[in-house]
């Protein structure tokens, strides 16, 4: 009896998990952004891209698809959308409320006026950078 090959569908879903907020999370290979890339029918996906194409929704050349739920390992279908890039860049743009420590909250408009280092951060450094050369000029002499 000759061995039965699998649908490059069922392959596609061996590589597919649950994950929170009912994503369906790719777990397989995935690219450094966290993007799943599948091979069938003699080419490379984007896993959510085979996802929309296996729920019968093409998407044109022109247009991206967008992860509503903001996680790039999902292929749930009703987590995805087509939409044009310049709709994806400004679906993504979320408001920065603090710096990057995290520890402190920018202005109301969120500019960071240091350039990603706030005011108190860069005091905090400063005082660790002097308690750490004044120990070493101190074991020095």
């Amino acid at each position: 009896m000759p061995k039965r090959t699998r649908t490059p569908e069922e392959r596609y879903w061996e590589k597919v998990g649950m994950g929170p907020n009912g994503c369906h999370v790719w777990l397989a290979f995935k690219n450094k952004l966290g993007y799943g890339w599948f091979w069938a029918n003699g080419r490379h996906w984007a896993a959510h891209r085979y996802a929309l194409k296996l729920a019968g929704r093409e998407v044109p050349d022109h247009l991206v698809v967008d992860h509503l739920c903001r996680n790039p390992s999902c292929v749930r279908p009703d987590h995805l959308e087509a939409v044009t890039d310049k709709v994806n860049i400004q679906r993504g743009l979320v408001p920065k409320t603090h710096c990057k420590s995290g520890k402190h909250v920018l202005d109301v408009d969120g500019r960071d006026p240091y350039n990603g280092s706030c005011l108190p951060c860069r005091k905090e450094y400063k005082i660790e950078w002097q308690r750490a050369n004044r120990a070493a000029r101190r074991a020095a002499l």
